[in-house]
């Protein structure tokens, strides 16, 4: 059996080292409004419970 594939992993990394660098280039009037100093953190693991949640209303299975 093979192990399953990443996908999305590099890509969750990438994002995370340059993050600002993305913001301001994609968004520049977003980063903007940003107050970096006070330093951020990333909420995959609570975004794949609202779409699991939401998973589970939809179809009314867990």
């Amino acid at each position: 059996m093979n192990p399953p594939t990443d996908f999305d992993g590099a890509w969750k990394e990438a994002l995370e080292q340059f993050f600002r660098p993305f913001l301001e280039f994609c968004f520049p009037d977003t980063a903007a409004r940003v107050d970096w100093a006070k330093g951020f953190y990333f909420l995959d693991k609570e975004l794949q419970k609202v779409v699991h949640d939401a998973q589970t209303l939809i179809t009314g299975s867990t």
